[in-house]
C-alpha cells in the first residue's frame, strides 16, 4: 500500500497534527457554550417573562417556548436557532438559521394561525413558509476568518436574540386551543 501525500504529512507532523485534533475539541465545547451564553442576554431582555422556557437541545441548537404552547409532553412551539456551528458560520455548510417551528398532532393548524399573525409584519415576509414544521426561517449571516473579532464580540448572538425577540413579539398572545 502506498500512502498518500497528505497522509505522509500527517505522520511526518503527528505530534503537531495531535495538538490540533485536541485543540478543535477544546473549541467545539466553547463554540457550544458561546452559544449557550445567548440565555444569560435573553434573561435580561425588558420582553423576557417568567412564562418562557430556554431550552439547549444540543450543542448547536437552542430555542425558547411559552410553557402554555406545550401539548402533551413537548413544546408545540419553537423559536430557537439550529446549525450554529463552526462550518456554517465560516465555511461551507449550509448556514445557521433562526427558525419558528411547530410540533404535535395540531402542527398545521397552529402553523397556520402563525402565518396569518405573521403575514402583517413587513420584517417576516421574505422568511414565512410552511414545510415541516417550520413557519419562519430566517439564515444566519456568515463571517469570513477576518471578521472573527466581530463574531466573537456577539454580533451573532444579538442578531439571535434580535429574532427571538421580534417573533414572540409577534405571537406571544397566541393560545393554543
Amino acid at each position: 500500500m502506498i500512502f498518500s501525500e497528505e497522509s505522509i504529512f500527517f505522520l511526518q507532523n503527528w505530534g503537531t497534527i495531535e495538538k490540533l485534533l485536541m485543540s478543535e475539541k477544546n473549541f467545539r465545547k466553547e463554540f457550544g457554550e458561546f452559544l449557550y451564553s445567548i440565555e444569560k442576554i435573553l434573561l435580561n431582555k425588558d420582553w423576557w417573562s417568567t412564562d418562557l422556557v430556554f431550552n439547549k437541545q444540543d450543542m448547536t441548537q437552542v430555542y425558547i417556548s411559552k410553557t402554555n404552547w406545550m401539548i402533551d409532553a413537548g413544546y408545540s412551539i419553537w423559536i430557537g436557532v439550529e446549525r450554529f456551528k463552526p462550518e456554517a458560520l465560516f465555511g461551507i455548510d449550509m448556514p445557521a438559521q433562526c427558525y419558528l417551528w411547530t410540533m404535535g398532532e395540531r402542527k398545521n393548524k397552529i402553523g397556520d394561525d402563525l402565518l396569518q399573525i405573521l403575514k402583517s409584519h413587513d420584517e417576516f415576509k421574505d422568511h414565512l413558509l410552511s414545510s415541516g414544521g417550520y413557519v419562519l426561517k430566517k439564515l444566519l449571516r456568515k463571517y469570513t476568518e477576518e471578521e472573527y473579532e466581530e463574531f466573537i464580540s456577539g454580533s451573532s448572538l444579538n442578531e439571535i436574540v434580535e429574532f427571538f425577540g421580534k417573533v414572540y413579539l409577534s405571537i406571544n398572545n397566541y393560545e393554543i386551543r
